[in-house]
């Protein structure tokens, strides 16, 4: 089987479809080849393969694929729905009507803003958005929120990442953290690059490095550990004795270790009015737990109330961003 060959939609547009694992450097491959758009027909191909050939094609990466059309098979849509915001849709052929239509769009935006008239390499971060963002106008996302969080990113931030999954891939160029996108949203707030359109959510960031990824777990109030048992009290009524269930325990049965009484019935003999925990560490009892919170990313312990609060918004890029960011750097 070849490795590509190159069809003809309905509009005219030649596509190139990729059929087979290219192990070489596709700038390279492909530096002749006249396309406008690209399919991968690569379903039986292993993920980490396509995976590659996703990143290669990136317009982030390369110049020969700059904001072209790339579009997948549909039997691809499960194992990279994750990074679906780099790819301009899933379909059962190259030549599928839906394809040809969405191309078409995408085109559309490219020569109305002269997109390709302008190319700076991808030498540093702040070039790197400055790509994304234009790849976003030219698909028609104008709208962005300011996290990575799967559940709230959409637009720049999406196609932000998915270009963190297969970016590793692709060798030496810039590799942001997530918490850039925060510090990107400022500068083209503070630009009039953008504005903000409504409130989504406020999350909380580690004060130490700024990051999103917390991990929330009670602990013991005397010495912080998480390793907590939590059991019953048990008040025995005739003596009054009130103790952990487990210092009732003697021979599987319950027996007050005050009176040395057998406890039968609940409600009678004796009734569980909380629960408390034990601290399996420093031994400490206590009835309420902590609750602390550890960093993902650089392992900082903090209390709750320590964390910084920080606002998701919706942004819209403006006539000025739009304008700017297709012909300037950030």
């Amino acid at each position: 089987m070849d490795p590509y060959r190159i069809e003809t939609n309905s509009a005219g547009r030649k596509i190139l479809v990729i059929q087979d694992y290219l192990n070489s450097r596709l700038d390279d491959d492909f530096a002749s080849v006249d396309f406008d758009v690209i399919f991968f027909d690569v379903a039986h191909l292993p993920y980490n393969l396509v995976r590659d050939m996703v990143a290669q094609t990136s317009p982030f990466v390369n110049k020969r694929f700059l904001y072209i059309p790339r579009f997948m098979s549909m039997l691809n849509y499960s194992s990279f729905e994750r990074i679906s915001a780099l790819i301009d849709g899933f379909a059962p052929s190259a030549i599928d009507n839906d394809v040809t239509i969405r191309a078409e769009e995408i085109i559309f935006q490219c020569e109305k803003l002269h997109v390709h008239d302008f190319y700076n390499p991808v030498l540093d971060e702040q070039e790197l958005f400055r790509r994304m963002a234009v790849f976003c106008f030219t698909r028609e996302q104008l709208s962005f929120t300011n996290t990575t969080i799967p559940t709230l990113r959409e637009g720049l931030s999406a196609v932000f990442a998915g270009y963190v999954i297969v970016r590793r891939i692709v060798g030496n160029d810039p590799n942001p953290d997530d918490s850039n996108i925060r510090e990107i949203t400022a500068k083209l707030l503070e630009a009039g690059y953008i504005e903000p359109t409504k409130f989504v959510e406020r999350i909380h960031l580690c004060p130490s490095c700024s990051h999103d990824h917390l991990i929330f777990s009670e602990c013991c109030t005397k010495c912080k550990s998480s390793n907590l048992k939590e059991e019953d009290m048990i008040h025995h009524f005739r003596c009054a004795n009130i103790s952990k269930e487990s210092d009732y325990i003697y021979d599987d049965e319950l027996r007050c270790p005050k009176c040395k009484r057998r406890l039968r019935h609940i409600g009678i003999d004796y009734d569980r009015p909380s629960k408390v925990q034990t601290c399996i560490e420093c031994g400490a009892i206590q009835l309420h737990s902590e609750m602390k919170v550890i960093c993902a990313k650089c392992g900082h312990q903090i209390q709750p109330h320590q964390l910084t609060p920080y606002d998701i918004y919706q942004y819209t890029f403006t006539p000025l961003g739009i304008r700017e960011l297709c012909t300037h750097t950030l």
